[in-house]
């Protein structure tokens, strides 16, 4: 229990192992406005109705635009992935691609030499570290390596038990920079600029269509989550990260790893280092 707490404490601290090892430059920030009906709840956006509950986080490096699906009802709810879209800039991409999955399981089977106590062996110690020396040298020599490959399809239709939770992941938002003349590509900590946009002038708009339906009805209820980005800020490294030992149970590690100061789940971000001298 204390291990999975730890893992989740890990999980939602914004901690960046990758820039420990290869340090971006600046950040090129995104705030992202979304229609009425979802509300910042906490370290979410959450999207509710009397069966349903939709939860997001968008801070990730992209943008993570997917979701966690909760069922609040008593039945049975069933997400039609093959009816699910997420559409970017009136563009729209399926859920649901029939893949075929395959994981591969690597084992090690061993053939142990048989031992057998003697009734006059009297010094048992002895014979016991000896035979454990026998044991393990047959096994190293006998060892053998095999392979198990399970294949799986991907499921057109999700079943979301009573008052539990499924996430589905999918797509980035953003993977490029924008670029604006008023809007300083290396900028110190005196020259930040940030871009402001309205629903009709933003130029990224996304939103998520769901698609699901309750146990014995054949009717499909679509949730329809419009978002779009309101804000872009480009910021130093400095401005948005810090180093300290990660702190567990009163404990602190011996290194100091890089956190965002603050994460937002109506924000996202794109690393970057400048490639040449554009000022924008």
């Amino acid at each position: 229990m204390k291990l999975q707490r730890f893992i989740f404490y890990i999980s939602t601290i914004g901690i960046l192992f990758i820039m420990s090892s290869c340090a971006s430059s600046y950040f090129q920030v995104y705030k992202v406005e979304s229609s009425k009906e979802i509300e910042h709840k906490s370290e979410q956006l959450v999207y509710e109705n009397d069966i349903c509950k939709v939860s997001y986080n968008l801070w990730d490096n992209g943008g993570n635009v997917g979701f966690i699906l909760t069922n609040k009802s008593e039945n049975n709810v069933f997400l039609h992935k093959d009816k699910c879209f997420f559409i970017l800039n009136g563009k729209a991409k399926d859920y649901y691609k029939n893949r075929t999955y395959k994981k591969t399981v690597s084992s090690r089977e061993s053939t142990f030499k048989q031992s057998s106590i003697s009734e006059s062996n009297t010094n048992f110690d002895e014979y016991l570290i000896e035979s454990t020396k026998a044991l393990v040298s047959s096994s190293a020599q006998s060892s053998v390596s095999e392979e198990v490959s399970v294949s799986y399809q991907e499921k057109k239709t999700i079943c979301i038990p009573p008052h539990s939770s499924k996430m589905i992941q999918e797509f980035k938002i953003q993977k490029t920079l924008y670029r604006d003349c008023d809007l300083p590509r290396s900028p110190n900590n005196n020259d930040i600029k940030t871009l402001t946009f309205k629903e009709s002038t933003s130029p990224i708009a996304f939103r998520n269509r769901i698609s699901y339906s309750l146990k014995g009805s054949n009717d499909i209820e679509i949730i329809n989550n419009k978002f779009y980005v309101s804000e872009i800020t480009n910021y130093p490294e400095k401005e948005l990260i810090d180093k300290r030992p990660i702190e567990f149970c009163g404990r602190e590690t011996m290194e100091e790893y890089e956190f965002f100061r603050k994460t937002s789940p109506d924000k996202f971000y794109i690393p970057y280092i400048p490639e040449d001298s554009w000022d924008h």
